[in-house]
């Protein structure tokens, strides 16, 4: 969201500066709603998803000139209110390191936005034509990267395999209990 964003407001070619400041909190009670639509194999599986994290939220201010002198311009963008539906198709490799995942289809997206646009001191009223922009972006990431063909892997890269090194070396507690963090590191790239 946060490379669309800047990517939707940089194109114009006039930006002399900029900065976006996401906030993106782990909540768990907005943690994707998933129903399984059906599994034959871990190679293949869907689901129907739903995901709303209200208290994402992404802010970005931007100022430049038009080319010529025309006058300053600056715009002020909060997005919020990101909404993914849709079908989500799964599939992992044998011993679990990677999963691919994709939509079927175009999934239902939805987002807030609220700018501010001046040119001088004079505001513009273009808040549509940047939800627009926005949007688009976001809806270009999904079909360019999670939409079937294309596919998002997810590789889990297991624990902390210095671990067992660290604790051998002196680098841990000592009570032969040292442990990472049971959970997964996870790596994320576009196939």
């Amino acid at each position: 969201l946060v490379k669309a964003l800047g990517r939707a407001l940089n194109n114009s070619g006039f930006i002399e500066g900029s900065a976006v400041h996401p906030s993106f909190p782990t909540v768990p009670s907005e943690a994707p709603v998933l129903s399984l639509r059906h599994f034959n194999s871990l190679n293949d599986t869907a689901w129907d998803v739903m995901w709303s994290p209200r208290s994402w939220s992404v802010d970005a201010a931007i100022e430049g000139s038009v080319a010529g002198g025309f006058g300053a311009f600056s715009i002020g963008v909060h997005v919020s209110g990101l909404s993914v539906e849709g079908t989500l198709l799964a599939r992992a490799s044998a011993g679990l390191e990677s999963i691919w995942l994709s939509f079927d289809e175009e999934p239902n997206v939805g987002l807030s936005v609220v700018s501010n646009v001046t040119w001088g001191v004079v505001p513009l009223p273009l808040k549509a034509r940047i939800e627009s922009l926005v949007l688009g972006e976001l809806r270009n990431f999904l079909k360019n990267f999670m939409q079937r063909p294309k596919e998002l892997e997810v590789k889990l890269l297991g624990r902390n395999k210095n671990k067992d090194k660290d604790s051998a070396n002196g680098n841990g507690n000592g009570n032969g209990n040292d442990r990472s963090a049971d959970g997964c590191d996870v790596l994320i790239a576009s196939t």
